[in-house]
């Protein structure tokens, strides 16, 4: 993508990590095919846990009709409601904030990225759980394969925005 492009400002905008391919600072250099894939992904991801931490906040906020979602009621489990809420709207905001570019240290991006990573890992440990014992948080006893249906995108997005985090923490260590 060459330096000025609609596309390269695009990404600028969306990630920190971006601002390294854009107005001639830095080039970056590609290790593997693969970096180059998890690099232009990386703000999706990113972007994707950012809404969904404050979409859960919002919700527990205003309702109580998704307590007994599986990856949501292990986390009540172990916070309370309102801390929860709390957690989930400051955690988004930090991963917003990292997001749009305000973030210009590697030990600034930890603070604004790991603990939403955080709240994904419990959420997929109670997503796990539930696999693991055949019954959702609500009581609902399935077959082992039908939640590991249901639950592994969860799971799989955490793997993924944890990779994401890491792919911009290498990004950032390099330049």
């Amino acid at each position: 993508m060459p330096p000025g492009s609609a596309g390269s400002k695009i990404l600028k905008v969306l990630c920190y990590a971006a601002f390294l391919a854009d107005d001639g600072e830095r080039a970056v250099t590609f290790l593997s095919p693969c970096d180059r894939m998890v690099f232009y992904y990386t703000p999706i991801i990113l972007w994707i846990g950012t809404i969904r931490s404050t979409e859960r906040a919002l919700v527990l906020a205003f309702s109580r009709d998704a307590d007994t979602v599986t990856n949501t009621a292990v986390m009540l489990d172990l916070f309370g409601r309102w801390p929860l809420v709390a957690m989930g709207l400051v955690f988004g905001l930090a991963s917003a904030w990292a997001c749009l570019g305000r973030v210009r240290s590697l030990r600034g991006l930890v603070a604004c990225l790991w603990p939403q990573q955080a709240l994904l890992t419990i959420a997929a440990l109670g997503a796990a759980r539930a696999i693991w014992t055949g019954v959702y948080a609500d009581g609902t006893v399935r077959p082992h394969v039908y939640i590991l249906q249901d639950q592994a995108p969860l799971i799989w997005f955490t793997v993924g925005h944890g990779l994401a985090v890491w792919q911009l923490m290498r990004a950032m260590r390099r330049a």
